[in-house]
Parts: C-alpha cells; structure tokens; sequence
C-alpha cells in the first residue's frame, strides 16, 4: 500500500495541480513530461496525476519509456495510443493520412488487412 501523502514533492505536486486546473478550465488537451534518474519517484508523481486527472473528469493515459540500449523512443507514445485506442478503430480523418504508416506501426490494430 502506498502512502496517500507525497512528502517533500510541494513544487511538482503544486506544478501538477496547476496543470490539471488549466486542462479542466480549457479542456484542449496536453501533456506532461517527466524525467529523471531511476528511482526518484517519477512514478508516484504519474500516479498522482492520473489520480488529480480522473477526480477533475480529465483522461489520463501513461507511456513508459526504456532506457535507450532497451527500448523505442517512441515507446511511451505507442502505449498511451494502444490505451487510448484499445476498442476503437483507426481515426478516418484526412489530416492524419500522411502519418497512417507510422500510426500503424505504434497501434497494431490500425493496420491495413
């Protein structure tokens, strides 16, 4: 069971809630990005704000990434599209044609027959 309070996490926490805030006020969409060493809470801090995300009614999917020897860059991108996109079809809109190949390759179920 993890601890329902983050200790020492006051600026990234504050900085979390702001964003939430203006995604619920805007509800544009956006993305936050976090880095750093292994080991020093970057997935609690996904946790939280995926928590903070669902109590405003915002989605809130996560990508992991690998370090670069193990893994795709595009790795985190490819798992939130597989959990955004998991029982629906490819997107039909024209914008995105150019960019079908590549969509297709991140979501398997996009492909052509």
């Amino acid at each position: 069971m993890r601890c329902p309070i983050l200790i020492g996490r006051d600026e990234p926490v504050s900085l979390i809630d702001d964003a939430v805030g203006r995604l619920r006020a805007d509800a544009g969409g956006g993305a936050l990005v976090m880095v750093g060493e292994a080991g020093v809470g970057k997935t609690r801090l996904a946790e939280y704000l995926s928590d903070a995300a669902v109590k405003a009614g915002i989605w809130a999917v996560c990508g992991r990434a690998l370090p670069e020897e193990r893994g795709s860059p595009l790795r985190p991108v490819a798992e939130m599209l597989l959990e955004l996109t998991r029982d629906r079809p490819a997107p039909g809109d024209a914008d995105l044609a150019p960019y079908a190949a590549v969509l297709a390759s991140l979501v398997p179920h996009w492909r052509a027959p």
